[in-house]
């Protein structure tokens, strides 16, 4: 019986990455048969961001040599590919960075910067940029950079939880301005909630010293 396009490709990631969420054995080897099976059989899926992620990094974290060469190889044809989406290079991007393929990753990632400047990955490693930073007041002025940007609903939802980071940071601080200002820029009731809640305690803690 022929399964319908997608269906081993799920099951390979059922067994290998999802399967404490779907109460299965986790099987690496055999989810990376599946995902295999399905490159072979399904031209479309080798344009799928979540098989090829879980390809290379297994594979590279096995040391498999043959599925890093298929990894790379594949993600070297969407990045080549002349009628490639800006989804199709950002997949690319993301699986080279995986496998660590420092020269090629490079000459890509400053392809895609200078064709999709507002892009997926110029909004990614902006977002990346102000998580990774630990100093508030560097971490403020790169948030202040995404401002205008195009976000997915996905990447707002991120971004508010930069904005709760900074608003908790001031209040950290006891800088009651600041931590205002960003606590209103939070859209999500439960984030504002919680520091609300901080910020109570913190105040009535003051109370009480004092």
């Amino acid at each position: 019986k022929t399964l319908a396009p997608g269906v081993k490709g799920n099951l390979g990631l059922a067994k290998g990455r999802y399967a404490p969420y779907t109460n299965v054995d986790r099987d690496v080897p055999g989810g990376l048969a599946l995902v295999r099976e399905e490159f072979s059989t399904n031209v479309a899926s080798r344009k799928d961001q979540t098989l090829l992620s879980f390809f290379a990094a297994e594979g590279k974290r096995s040391k498999d040599q043959s599925i890093v060469a298929e990894a790379k190889k594949m993600a070297e044809a969407l990045a080549n590919d002349k009628k490639a989406s800006e989804q199709d290079l950002y997949t690319a991007y993301q699986v080279l960075r995986t496998l660590d393929e420092k020269a090629l990753l490079e000459t890509l990632g400053q392809s895609i910067r200078k064709k999709y400047p507002n892009g997926m990955l110029v909004r990614a490693e902006k977002i990346e940029a102000v998580g990774m930073e630990k100093d508030l007041s560097k971490k403020v002025a790169l948030y202040e950079s995404l401002a205008g940007l195009p976000f997915t609903a996905s990447e707002k939802n991120v971004v508010s939880s930069l904005t709760s980071v900074i608003a908790s940071g001031y209040l950290g601080k006891k800088d009651w301005t600041n931590f205002e200002k960003y606590l209103n820029q939070i859209s999500d009731k439960s984030r504002k909630a919680n520091l609300l809640n901080s910020a109570a305690w913190q105040l009535c803690g003051e109370g009480i010293v004092k």
